[in-house]
């Protein structure tokens, strides 16, 4: 401590604060299917131009006592979420991308707020914020099972909490109980909360049992400001923000049912409209200012404005319109192969008029053959796979065929229709659709052995949800040399190190013992390993694995674990 100066105490510096800032360029991130051929990425999620900053702001001289203020900021530039994986029913490559094309670049997609105040052993959160930018959102029902798909493969290898705190070495692993109880009681105390207003254009494709489309459904959650909150436990604040954001959505549902491609989509054909009146009018007031001859530019861009909104209205609603039709009649045909056959042809690129026009052309052409031979294909069909033919059967089959005389050609003409008004639409540039970034580069060859070990798992275990766990290690005895152990109910298998053959099988059932020490996992068994004889282990049945300690805690908790199930 400094020694005061003559004449009393200096007068506290009031701009003493600590400022520290990290600012990254951008951040990827690729969800990869390691069991494909080629492991291309199932999703991208895209995050550009992250900031954070921290400010510490008080008194500096270390004899007065002041309160702290902290303030904690993220920003987030632009977030983009692809999907990268190829299926023949999908209509979305972006599925969220914030901003949107026609907001500000200069505006970011997330920025948080956090605004602390200690003094003493007091922390307070004065401020919370929260702004979003405009988004685009896409979902089908097609990414939402896939997305629950790769999340249960994950959940796959995660052992659950009780497992690992269950295992006599893995204690340290599992989080105390007191610790829990004050995670899950401690009250949320803020003093300010505010939340922007979320403003989205969403698009929703449902097609489980009818073509259902939502195109562009402009919703807006009002802005949430809340002062002197104090919740206990903090997910009833979560859990109210929910509830006020769903009511909200009901209140607006006129916007997404008008918004429904079988209606025509008049509410994007009554917002181009009101677009297109705003700038006749707005544009020719702007140029006033500037002028007579700025009056007059103003009126004619305000028209041509209008004309081009008007169109573009207009071919949006016709677009969607034939399209939910179309892929309705295909559904109504009852052609499984068709069906297929169908959603292959529209994944064809219509960006301009011409790939357009050709596809409409190829699904037209493909709807009325098989609208032809579909009624003689179904009584062919009918005759030979069914093995005891009935007269109801066989009518029903050619009912189907019937059916699909006239659902066939109808679909057909619609996806004409509809190829043809998007290939319209991408050459005259009246639409712009989110586009989707470069895909991640093909794997390393590195890679290659996690592919196969994760075939081994697929291939060998006969749970289906079982939790499993493959790990390398430097040594296993009886087989020398490095390998892989992979733990699978109800066994434990010793891979060699390409993971192209099992050199080792172990039931679990069979492990009386298993002690660690150090870098050294002792496995007893009360036989012999499967596919070894006495001569080859003269000791008895016995598994010594060599490793680093903390991976042969890893291996002894999943193998307590698969065998206490």
């Amino acid at each position: 401590q400094p020694p005061e100066p003559l004449g009393g105490r200096a007068a506290p510096d009031p701009t003493g604060l600590i400022d520290v800032g990290v600012a990254v360029g951008g951040v990827a991130v690729h969800v990869v299917d390691d069991l494909a051929a080629d492991a291309v990425s199932m999703f991208s999620l895209y995050a550009d131009q992250l900031a954070c900053a921290l400010i510490l702001a008080g008194e500096t001289d270390p004899r007065v006592s002041s309160p702290l203020q902290q303030t904690l900021s993220l920003t987030v530039g632009a977030v983009q979420l692809d999907r990268q994986v190829k299926t023949a029913s999908k209509d979305f490559d972006v599925v969220l991308q914030a901003p949107d094309a026609d907001t500000l670049a200069m505006d970011d997609a997330i920025s948080v707020k956090i605004v602390r105040r200690v003094d003493g052993a007091l922390a307070v959160v004065k401020d919370f914020e929260i702004s979003v930018a405009p988004a685009v959102v896409q979902v089908e029902d097609t990414f939402i099972l896939l997305a629950i798909e790769v999340a249960k493969s994950f959940m796959k290898v995660l052992p659950p909490e009780s497992a690992i705190s269950s295992a006599p070495s893995a204690g340290t692993l599992a989080v105390p109980a007191p610790y829990v109880q004050h995670l899950v009681v401690e009250p949320l105390y803020l003093q300010s909360l505010k939340i922007s207003p979320v403003r989205l254009l969403a698009s929703i494709h449902a097609s489980v049992k009818v073509f259902v489309s939502v195109d562009s459904a402009p919703i807006t959650l009002d802005a949430v400001h809340l002062h002197e909150i104090y919740c206990s436990p903090p997910a009833r604040l979560a859990h109210s923000l929910a509830q006020q954001y769903l009511y909200e959505l009901i209140y607006r549902a006129g916007w997404i049912v008008g918004s429904l491609g079988i209606l025509g989509n008049p509410t994007g054909f009554a917002r181009s409209i009101h677009a297109g009146l705003r700038d006749l009018v707005g544009l020719p007031q702007a140029g006033w200012r500037r002028g007579g001859l700025g009056f007059v530019t103003g009126i004619g861009t305000g028209a041509s404005s209008l004309l081009r909104h008007v169109s573009q209205g207009a071919l949006v609603s016709v677009v969607d319109l034939t399209n939910s039709i179309g892929r309705n009649a295909e559904r109504l045909s009852m052609d499984p192969d068709y069906m297929a056959l169908c959603d292959e042809l529209r994944q064809a690129p219509s960006e301009h008029l011409s790939s357009g026009l050709a596809s409409g052309m190829q699904v037209l052409g493909i709807s009325l053959l098989g609208a032809v031979a579909g009624i003689v294909d179904s009584s062919i069909q009918s005759l030979v796979r069914q093995e005891r033919i009935t007269p109801q059967r066989f009518l029903l089959d050619v009912g189907k065929g019937m059916l699909g005389v006239v659902a066939k050609p109808i679909g057909g003409a619609m996806g004409l229709l509809s190829r043809t008004g998007q290939g319209l639409l991408g050459t005259t540039g009246l639409k712009h659709p989110p586009s989707k970034r470069e895909a991640m580069p093909a794997p390393l060859a590195s890679h290659e052995c996690a592919r196969k070990i994760a075939a081994a798992i697929s291939a060998i275990s006969t749970k289906r949800s079982v939790r499993t766990v493959c790990m390398r290690v430097a040594d296993v005895s009886p087989v020398s040399g490095a390998a892989h152990v992979l733990i699978a109910s109800p066994s434990l298998y010793v891979l060699d190190e390409t993971a192209t053959a099992v050199l080792l099988t172990v039931l679990l059932a069979d492990i009386e013992t298993a002690t660690c020490d150090q870098s050294v996992l002792r496995i007893v068994l009360r036989t012999l390993p499967v596919g070894q004889s006495v001569a080859e282990q003269p000791t008895g049945g016995e598994v010594i694995i060599s490793s680093p300690s903390e991976d042969l805690s890893v291996l002894r908790a999943f193998l307590f674990w698969n065998i206490s199930l």
